[in-house]
């Protein structure tokens, strides 16, 4: 099994694992919660956590310094995924949340800034724009996925399209 499928399901027992049915899940991911899944979950050093999922989202989802989807998503989905009833790309959604709380410190909250986390998460670059390989609305048809599995599972819809 890969690292990334070990961080995803991890991930998603992490966050609805302790939450009632009927109830909403949030996928909160920041650096102490990443650190608390790679200690209890993975048995990770609490120094390398951080490190090893950053790791593990570029080894899955980077190929030439550009951000890589493979183009038949649903057969991807079945042949890396050892629980097919769990949502592949909740880690990699998880990665987008935790680029967000990053920006909690910078000056100025813009879609630049995410963007500029977003590439340093996932391509270890320090560039702005949208990172190449992500195109605009790509990642939409995954929080799709993410709230048919939350409410197919029992749990409240959290996930919502923004204004952008």
């Amino acid at each position: 099994m890969s690292d990334y499928i070990k961080w995803n399901e991890s991930i998603i027992d992490y966050f609805t694992s302790s939450i009632p049915k009927g109830r909403p899940v949030f996928l909160a991911l920041n650096d102490a919660a990443l650190i608390e899944i790679g200690i209890n979950y993975m048995q990770i050093d609490a120094d390398d956590c951080v490190q090893e999922f950053e790791r593990c989202l570029r080894e899955e989802f980077t190929r030439d310094e550009r951000m890589f989807f493979p183009a038949n998503l649903k057969l991807f989905q079945l042949l890396k995924n050892r629980n097919e009833s769990m949502p592949y790309h909740a880690g990699f959604l998880a990665g987008m949340v935790l680029a967000s709380h990053r920006m909690i410190g910078d000056e100025e909250t813009s879609e630049t800034t995410y963007f500029k986390r977003l590439n340093q998460l996932f391509l270890g670059q320090d560039i702005e724009g949208r990172p190449d390989g992500l195109e605009t609305g790509y990642e939409e048809r995954f929080w799709n996925q993410w709230n048919d599995w939350l409410s197919k599972e029992g749990w409240e819809v959290t996930a919502k399209k923004g204004l952008g």
